[in-house]
This record gives C-alpha cells, sequence and structure tokens, in this order.
C-alpha cells in the first residue's frame, strides 16, 4: 500500500488551440514545491515535488 500525508499544494492547466486539430496543455504540478511526503511501510519513505508538462493534441477524426 501506498499513502499520501495531507498537504496543500498549487497546480495550474493552460490549454492552446493553434487550429481544429492541434492543441497544446501546459500543467504544472505543486508549483510552489510543497513537500509531499509519502510512504508505504515507513514514514518518509517517498518525497515528491513540483512537476511541469508540455502535451501536444492532434486530433486526426473531426466530428461533424
Amino acid at each position: 500500500p501506498q499513502f499520501v500525508a495531507e498537504t496543500n499544494v498549487t497546480d495550474f492547466n493552460v490549454s492552446y488551440s493553434h487550429n481544429e486539430e492541434l492543441t497544446f496543455y501546459f500543467e504544472g504540478y505543486n508549483i510552489t514545491n510543497e513537500v509531499e511526503e509519502g510512504y508505504g511501510r515507513y514514514r518518509e519513505q517517498f518525497l515528491f515535488g513540483r512537476q511541469y508538462a508540455l502535451l501536444p493534441k492532434y486530433q486526426v477524426f473531426h466530428q461533424p
């Protein structure tokens, strides 16, 4: 099992549609870099920091 201690984190998500087929998403998780304590059998076994992702989405087929 994996558990996470109570933590307040700030996330964000921004998207930009270049055209009907192509959209970009930029996401940030835990941007204030709060310590998130996760653990399995023992406390403080896992620690996680901030993360960012840039995600392109290309739509091939269109719904009429």
